[in-house]
């Protein structure tokens, strides 16, 4: 068995790094334990991916300055799409090296495998090296595991025109139309960067009204906004 660890951290998303990289700079012995290959979490899946698609795209497309210039940028789709996933790879390989390191200027252990609890304060790690899985023995753990799109039962996620968010923002083709089920967050996000993007959005939400967890007025706002970039937007549907 290892020696112990004051701290494993179990994911080496952007929590799982802040709070290795805390206790390391308190003079800990930290481990990270991640079945990537690289740290990184959510900024080489959803979360930065469609931040930073939803800027460039506003930017490529000329929308930030309509209001003021009244003209756009016509890049044709095919051309912003590509110059879109080129920025964004770009944004998600700059952070990426920036966690990897942070947790080296750190001296944490970054350790690679499918990690399960294991008795007596123990992480058991699978594919962390040839042979049986490695017991590490840890004073403090944390999960940091992150989520996932929920994918409800009965929809053919197989299918290539149904997306969920992860695979949204992956996308590397110009879409025509989209629609796009759930007006929260990550729901409202993707609709504003494929209209953006010149595609024929139909925002759908079973509720009242967009963002509900916002002011009233807020979310009256933003539905009006869509609606001025070409948006349809069903509320209550």
């Amino acid at each position: 068995m290892a020696a112990p660890y004051d701290l494993v951290v179990i994911g080496a998303g952007p929590a799982g790094e802040k709070a290795a990289a805390q206790a390391a700079y308190w003079g800990k012995r930290v481990a990270v334990i991640d079945r990537q290959a690289h740290p990184g979490g959510t900024m080489v899946g959803g979360a930065v991916s469609s931040k930073t698609m939803r800027e460039a795209a506003l930017y490529l497309t000329g929308f930030r300055q309509r209001d003021v210039y009244e003209v756009g940028l016509d890049l044709g789709p095919s051309v912003a799409v590509e110059r879109l996933r080129h920025r964004t790879n770009d944004v998600v390989r700059l952070m990426t090296e920036s966690a990897i390191a942070n947790l080296a200027r750190h001296g944490i252990d970054v350790i690679h495998g499918e990690a399960t609890l294991g008795p007596n304060r123990t992480v058991v790690v699978d594919g962390a090296g040839e042979g049986a899985p490695r017991v590490i023995p840890a004073e403090v753990i944390i999960i940091t595991t992150g989520s996932r799109p929920f994918r409800p039962p009965g929809i053919a996620f197989d299918d290539p025109c149904i997306l969920d968010a992860d695979a949204a923002a992956l996308i590397d083709r110009p879409l025509r139309s989209l629609v796009v089920v759930g007006g929260g967050a990550v729901g409202c996000e993707f609709a504003s960067i494929f209209t953006a993007l010149g595609a024929d959005v139909v925002l759908v939400d079973s509720g009242p009204r967009l963002l509900p967890f916002m002011d009233g007025e807020i979310s009256d706002l933003l539905a009006a906004t869509f609606r001025d970039m070409g948006m349809r937007v069903l509320q209550g549907a």
